[in-house]
């Protein structure tokens, strides 16, 4: 975008032969008059005229020139005219357009800051605990600046510890924001956020647009009603550019905290593993020492397993001979067995056979007896007959005693 020189159109009031400005009873700021009003007290009350000096709006004291006021053109213009590229300030914004956002911007203490889709961040909602237009910043390094506008914010804001709880806002229009100060604002810390008004754009102050009819009046109204249309829009989000994003030193310090938090932790896990390394050595020279008695102990234990296994061996042939002792001498008893057992049943026929022969002796004693008896008593009854049997049976008798014999 070219860069546009605008004449002043608003300009503080000064005594003539004093370095003391008017102030605004209203408001208690500096006494601020538009070019109209100024064209009105020269035509009208020349006097009062005579007696103040119109200088410009430069928040720094010492960068403020004298003007003068211009009725053909209806504008302000420099007391004594150098060079034309040096005839205003070229640090310092005058257009209208810049003073209406500017005003605008610090007439708020909720914001959105709205970015391009290119830069790929998120909006950042604020809160602002103060809102200053155009403060005098003196930086250590002895520079001076007066931001458009500078906000601070709580701890509670997620961006607190990276941009220490402040952001100024530099509003672009016929000039942008110079490469020293931004380059002061990084090293001091202070993060710049962009806000660019193109021309022709809605944001741009109505009698600056290139439409407005050369010469047509405007006033205190005009500026108002831009004023309050642009707290509209801003209150829906401020598009710009984050210019500086610097880094404080409190979110190093508090990684630097945290570092030694994990560094201090880190040591006492050293010291403790260190503890229980010593611990390992002393427990490792103990199992070496037990695991040495133990290679004894098994070497012992071998030993006794070899003469055990020694003396199972001579177990066993002494068992195997004692179990062929006894299947011979098993058999040996089997076959007595058996051979007792053929005596037992030889004898067992012995005594059948004896059993039936003295079986058959008492028989024949009973014969014999009830023979002697009927002999007895047959003489008796049948001597004859008796007589006969008596031969009869002593005949038998000598031959059964033959059997027996």
């Amino acid at each position: 975008m070219a860069l546009i020189i605008q004449r002043p159109q608003v300009a503080y009031v000064r005594k003539k032969g004093s370095s003391e400005y008017e102030i605004d009873r209203s408001t208690g700021k500096l006494l601020q008059v538009d070019i109209e009003k100024a064209i009105r007290v020269k035509l009208d009350d020349p006097d009062r005229h005579k007696a103040i000096q119109y200088w410009s709006l430069n928040p720094d004291p010492k960068k403020r020139y004298r003007l003068k006021v211009h009725t053909v053109n209806q504008q302000f213009e420099r007391y004594k005219k150098g060079s034309p590229d040096r005839e205003f300030d070229r640090s310092y914004d005058e257009s209208m357009t810049h003073k209406c956002v500017v005003e605008a911007l610090s007439r708020l203490t909720s914001m959105t800051l709205l970015f391009p889709i290119e830069c790929d961040r998120s909006p950042l909602e604020f809160d602002f605990e103060s809102v200053r237009k155009e403060p005098f910043l003196h930086l250590p390094n002895n520079s001076k600046y007066y931001p458009d506008v500078l906000c601070t914010f709580s701890e509670e804001h997620e961006m607190y510890d990276r941009w220490g709880g402040k952001i100024a806002i530099e509003v672009t229009y016929t000039h942008g924001c110079e490469s020293y100060k931004l380059e002061d604002f990084i090293f001091h810390n202070i993060p710049v956020f962009e806000v660019t008004i193109e021309e022709g754009n809605a944001r741009q102050f109505p009698a600056e647009r290139p439409n407005w009819p050369k010469g047509k009046p405007w006033g205190h109204q005009l500026v108002e009603s831009h004023i309050n249309d642009l707290l509209k829009w801003f209150a829906k989000g401020i598009v710009g550019q984050l210019k500086v994003d610097p880094v404080s030193t409190r979110i190093y310090d508090k990684d630097l905290t945290l570092w030694l938090e994990k560094e201090e932790i880190l040591e006492q896990k050293i010291s403790a593993l260190e503890d229980d390394i010593k611990v390992s050595r002393s427990e490792a020279v103990s199992l070496a020492i037990r695991f040495k008695e133990s290679l004894n102990s098994l070497a012992c234990a071998k030993n006794q397993i070899e003469k055990i296994d020694s003396i199972n061996e001579s177990l066993r042939m002494n068992n195997a001979k004692l179990s062929s002792s006894l299947r011979t001498e098993s058999e040996r008893s089997k076959a007595k067995v058996i051979d007792l057992n053929n005596n037992v049943d030889s004898l067992n026929v012995d005594l059948d056979t004896l059993r039936r022969r003295l079986e058959l002796k008492g028989f024949f004693v009973y014969i014999l007896v009830a023979i002697i008896i009927g002999t007895l008593l047959m003489p008796l009854f049948f001597p004859d007959l008796s007589r006969d049997l008596l031969n009869s049976w002593y005949g038998g008798m000598l031959k059964f005693r033959s059997i027996f014999d």
